[in-house]
């Protein structure tokens, strides 16, 4: 009984460890297949529905109430329900602004838990893409004021991200949401909104071109992203403008505005394949001295580690100082790889009366998430190897400690030793915290956008979808489509396979 009682910690620790590393990743994954039948399926409702039954048993389990949010609104969305899609993202924009409040704050002893104890809280492209799609679901209920408000607030998000950030990230705007921003706002019609509208085109315009980019966008400018600039400019007067976009497109032509005032728009956004999904990997590494003594560190500032320290009667200068950090040789660390999900119908051309234009990528989220990703590695690498060492200290400093209980029970004349401490911290290292391969996975690999333009009357649009070779394997009509002069309207459909 006396052993119990002066070593509640060490219980503590153990159950706690033992609970973390049974937790493996088989449930989110059949989790993501079933959403995924459902999805080739084009059943949307049905996915949506799924979502809702298993909020308690994945979402809840699986710390992710944004990704609850955001999947619930994506296929509320693709059912036609916009009302509650955006009412959806609307929550997971809350999400977002409250978890990115307290990730700032630095939270004692957090670096001791692994990642996905922790609420889900987003990558940055995903917020951001909260923001499109929440844009892009006002636009398809017709609410192109709303659908404004979102597209614009991508940039006030990435600002707040950046700022933060400072240097480090590539990812410091976007162009999709920066045209997109642009044509919902020309579609006031006024004299001043073409003038706010020529600002994000030119934007859009110089994002699509920047060589940063170019792993992301391949520093190609789609089409009517410089037909609207050109427009917009010409309709304001700017004349620079002109002369310097014509120069290297010499071959583009637009609509003069008092001619395209008289027709409609329809703008066809196509979201094609999946994106790439979060898979564990696994490595064992040296452990470095500056991991070892942010380790440390770490686990002086938390309070219960502070005194399991303190009775073993070690200290962290022991560790960074003695033998016992040349004990701390290596660690076990898992960590996401992404992988892309493979994905046949990569293009697609719309037509209406006699018209045809071809889809061309306007954002590439595969590109995107690999990028972010790159740069993010390391400090996903660093925060896992810490939180490794710090474990295994801890199994090694419970292992110690518990030889120096036994001793003083048995009353032999011997000290616990470097060994014991190191045998704790080996067998803690087989069981090594699983990696966070949360994610919001239902979204696209790319968005792909063609527009047409159309005098007044009713129309039927019909997407013709292609393969790799450029053949059409699919085709699927929207129907009683009724255009009006200056009216602009937004279609979107999704492909997965």
């Amino acid at each position: 009984m006396k052993i119990i009682k002066k070593a509640p910690h060490i219980l503590l620790f153990c159950c706690s460890f033992l609970l973390l590393t049974s937790c493996g990743g088989t449930t989110l994954a059949q989790h993501h297949a079933n959403v995924y039948r459902a999805m080739e399926r084009e059943d949307w409702p049905g996915a949506k529905i799924y979502v809702e039954n298993n909020k308690k048993s994945m979402y809840d389990k699986q710390n992710a109430k944004l990704l609850y949010q955001l999947d619930k609104g994506y296929f509320a969305q693709h059912s036609g329900e916009h009302q509650e899609a955006a009412a959806n993202y609307e929550k997971a924009v809350e999400i977002i602004d409250d978890l990115w409040t307290k990730s700032i704050r630095k939270e004692i002893g957090a670096a001791t838990r692994g990642e996905k104890v922790k609420d889900y809280a987003g990558t940055d492209y995903e917020k951001v893409l909260a923001h499109i799609y929440a844009a892009i679901n006002y636009a398809l209920a017709g609410d192109l004021e709303n659908a404004r408000v979102e597209a614009r607030a991508v940039s006030d998000r990435l600002q707040q991200y950046n700022d933060h950030a400072g240097k480090k990230n590539t990812y410091k705007d976007d162009a999709f949401a920066r045209w997109f921003s642009g044509w919902l706002l020309e579609s006031e019609g006024d004299e001043q909104a073409f003038n706010d509208a020529k600002i994000d085109y030119e934007t859009a315009y110089e994002i699509y071109s920047a060589s940063a980019y170019s792993d992301i966008y391949q520093r190609t400018v789609p089409a009517f992203v410089t037909e609207d600039l050109l427009r917009a400019a010409s309709y304001a007067g700017i004349e620079d403008t002109i002369k310097k976009i014509v120069k290297k497109n010499s071959k583009v032509k637009y609509l003069p505005a008092n001619e395209f005032k008289q027709k409609g728009q329809i703008l066809f956004i196509h979201q094609v394949g999946m994106a790439p999904e979060k898979e564990e990997t696994v490595e064992t590494t040296s452990v470095a001295r500056e991991i070892l003594r942010a380790a440390v560190n770490d686990m002086e500032a938390d309070g219960e580690n502070q005194n399991s320290m303190r009775q073993s009667g070690l200290s962290g200068s022991s560790f960074l100082s003695g033998a016992f950090g040349a004990a701390v040789g290596q660690a076990t660390i898992a960590y996401p790889v992404l992988v892309n999900k493979p994905y046949s119908l990569v293009g697609s051309e719309i037509a209406a009366d006699g018209q045809v234009a071809e889809t061309v990528l306007v954002e590439d989220i595969e590109a995107l998430a690999h990028k972010i990703y790159a740069e993010e590695l390391p400090r996903i690498k660093r925060r896992a190897m810490t939180r490794t060492v710090i474990k295994n200290i801890m199994a090694g400093i419970a292992a110690y400690a518990s030889k120096s209980i036994l001793i003083k029970a048995l009353n032999l004349n011997t000290k616990p030793t470097v060994a014991d401490f190191a045998l704790g911290y080996a067998l803690a290292d087989r069981g090594y915290y699983h990696a966070d391969i949360r994610s919001w996975f239902v979204l696209p690999a790319k968005l792909r956008a063609a527009k047409l333009y159309l005098d007044p009357g009713t129309y039927t649009l019909t997407v013709n979808y292609k393969n790799h070779s450029g053949a059409v394997v699919k085709t699927k009509t929207f129907a009683d489509i009724k255009v009006k002069a200056g009216q602009y309207i937004v279609l979107s459909d999704r492909t997965v396979n």
